[in-house]
C-alpha cells in the first residue's frame, strides 16, 4: 500500500490566489507557493509589476524564472523594459497600449522540484 509521505505526489491546481499550487514532486519537499500573482490593471506610462510568494518545501533556495506566453511559454531575460526575470518581482517598465494581454506566469523552483504560478495579464489603459 502507497504512504503519502514516500510513494505518492501531490498535484492541486486552484485559480484562487490562496491556496499553495505544489509540484510533481509532491509535498512538502517542492516549493509551495502561497501568494500567486495577480493581473496588472493600470494605466499606460506606468510600470506594470507582478509578484510571488513562495517557500522551499525541503529548505533549499528558491530559484525563479518568468515566462511570457506567445504561441508557448518562453522564459523572459532581463533587458529593457524587463526586469526582475529571475526574482520574485516581475517588472515591465513603462507598459503601453501594445503591452495589453500579454500574459505571464513564474517557475519557482528548489533542489526538489518546480512549481507554476497562475497566469497573468496586463490589462492597461490610457
Amino acid at each position: 500500500m502507497p504512504s503519502l509521505a514516500t510513494d505518492m505526489a501531490v498535484t492541486v491546481v486552484s485559480t484562487s490566489p490562496y491556496v499553495a499550487m505544489f509540484s510533481d514532486a509532491g509535498f512538502p519537499n517542492g516549493p509551495v507557493i502561497q501568494l500567486q500573482p495577480t493581473d496588472w490593471v493600470g494605466s499606460y506610462g506606468s510600470p506594470a509589476t507582478f509578484t510571488v510568494g513562495a517557500l522551499s518545501g525541503d529548505g533549499s533556495p528558491l530559484t525563479y524564472q518568468w515566462q511570457e506566453f506567445t504561441a508557448q511559454w518562453d522564459d523572459l531575460v532581463d533587458g529593457a523594459p524587463i526586469s526582475g526575470a529571475t526574482t520574485e518581482t516581475l517588472s515591465i517598465a513603462n507598459a503601453q497600449a501594445i503591452d495589453n494581454g500579454r500574459q505571464f506566469r513564474v517557475s519557482v523552483s528548489n533542489d526538489v522540484g518546480s512549481a507554476f504560478s497562475s497566469t497573468v495579464t496586463i490589462i492597461g489603459s490610457p
